[in-house]
């Protein structure tokens, strides 16, 4: 028995990464740099961005996977974009923590 598994790049998926640039707090240089590289990625649109092929063989099971170094930038910049929304809402909450919410505010008046 053979296995294997293939993944092409969809519009899906960079609509994914266009958001968490859009998420990401970045300055404009940076902004202007990633949506470029965002924008050459777009070409890639329809490629296969990973390939995976297992075999069991004496009761091991055997899997090879690669990945287009394309991919791996794009992987790169998404984890970098996520990281830098993770620690601007990081930072908002170190701001807040001393000035509690108004939530379950209840007036009899």
């Amino acid at each position: 028995m053979l296995l294997y598994f293939v993944q092409e790049l969809t519009e899906e998926m960079m609509a994914a990464v266009e958001d968490a640039l859009e998420l990401a707090v970045l300055e404009p240089d940076e902004y202007r740099e990633y949506a470029r590289e965002i924008g050459d990625l777009r070409a890639y649109i329809g490629f296969t961005s990973r390939l995976g092929i297992g075999f069991a063989s004496e009761g091991m099971f055997y899997w090879y996977d690669l990945e287009s170094p394309w991919y791996e930038t794009l992987a790169e910049l998404m984890e970098e974009l996520e990281m830098s929304s993770m620690s601007f809402a990081k930072g908002s909450a170190e701001e807040d923590e001393g000035n509690p919410p108004m939530g379950n505010f209840y007036s009899n008046n």
